[in-house]
């Protein structure tokens, strides 16, 4: 659960963070930051998606804090 939440805090919240604010917040258009921040974000999803395929939660078979932290970036995955 641990390295899931460690994942969420450091990886996909700051790389999808950074996505958001370069591609429409960011006075100047920078384009290399703008694929950087969105590729890595996209690389990302890409692991929880493969974790989570015949899964139905991040942890084993239980609902767990991991999951609920996931909920807000993966809700947030179209944006």
């Amino acid at each position: 659960m641990l390295s899931w939440l460690m994942f969420l805090a450091t990886g996909l919240g700051p790389y999808y963070g950074q996505s958001v604010h370069f591609r429409h917040k960011a006075p100047e258009k920078i384009p290399y930051a703008m694929n950087r921040y969105l590729r890595e974000a996209e690389r990302h999803y890409e692991v929880l998606d493969t974790h989570l395929e015949g899964c139905e939660y991040l942890v084993r078979d239980e609902y767990s804090i991991a999951d609920i932290s996931a909920w807000g970036w993966i809700d947030k995955a179209s944006a």
